[in-house]
């Protein structure tokens, strides 16, 4: 049971609330380029080249991971200025963490793949194709730009997922266990529930997003608001979840 010997996550001061909008716009002042262009061929990947239902988690949380080494590297209480440009000190981050970061996104992705293949058994033994319909298969696809956003929306929902960021983050800075990580990471989530909800927030929206962008036929007209938004949220619960974690853990 020692992974779940985790120690206690710090409680937020009643005041973060007025204090991370202004912790965001500094980190995105120091980092925007950067972030803009990852975020760009983010969506840009997504729809040129849609990935199949399991493949989004490797995808993202590599993305992820990218994005919280850049945020480290932008915030000066971390990472003092060094002359150097924030791309070339995030990606010096990276590096360092790149063995727990796969070591994360693979362990996460064998969860994935364990609990896909429950559901497609069970799906099997109960002669029941609506359990199955979450094979990567069965995934509907009207076009490559409808796919695309598909993948958008699965995005901020696994980065929405409560504990998920801030695990990453935690695995990635501390050398900590995969589960233990995700542990400390939704108990520290859950014992902090107005943050909570500011992160929650971002998937009702995304889904209400999805419901409008498929409700007029998700063409080009379309697809160019809601790729847009999806991504600002993606990197909303981004930059948020990293001024979160770096509070909390």
């Amino acid at each position: 049971m020692a992974v779940f010997e985790t120690g206690r996550p710090t409680m937020l001061d009643p005041d973060w609330g007025n204090r991370w909008p202004g912790q965001a716009k500094r980190l995105l002042k120091g980092a925007l380029w950067p972030l803009a262009g990852t975020l760009a061929c983010f969506l840009a990947l997504n729809v040129l080249l849609p990935q199949p239902l399991l493949l989004t988690v490797p995808v993202n949380l590599f993305t992820a991971g990218f994005v919280l080494s850049i945020l480290r590297a932008a915030d000066e209480k971390v990472e003092p200025d060094e002359g150097r440009p924030v791309l070339f000190r995030g990606l010096r981050l990276l590096g360092e963490a790149l063995p727990e970061l796969a070591r994360f996104t693979l362990e996460v992705f064998a969860f994935v793949v364990a609990v896909q293949v429950v559901l497609m058994i069970v799906a099997a033994l109960f002669s029941s194709p609506g359990i199955a319909s979450v094979s990567v298969r069965q995934i509907p696809v009207h076009g490559w730009m409808q796919a695309g956003f598909r993948t958008d929306i699965l995005d901020v929902i696994l980065l929405g997922t409560p504990g998920v960021i801030p695990a990453l983050y935690l695995a990635m800075r501390n050398d900590v266990g995969t589960w233990q990580a995700l542990v400390t990471a939704f108990r520290g989530t859950m014992e902090n529930p107005n943050a909570l909800r500011v992160f929650v927030s971002a998937l009702p929206l995304s889904i209400l997003v999805a419901v409008l962008f498929f409700s007029v036929g998700g063409g080009w007209i379309a697809s160019i608001p809601a790729q847009a938004f999806i991504g600002v949220a993606w990197m909303f619960l981004l930059v948020y979840g990293y001024i979160f974690s770096a509070e909390i853990l």
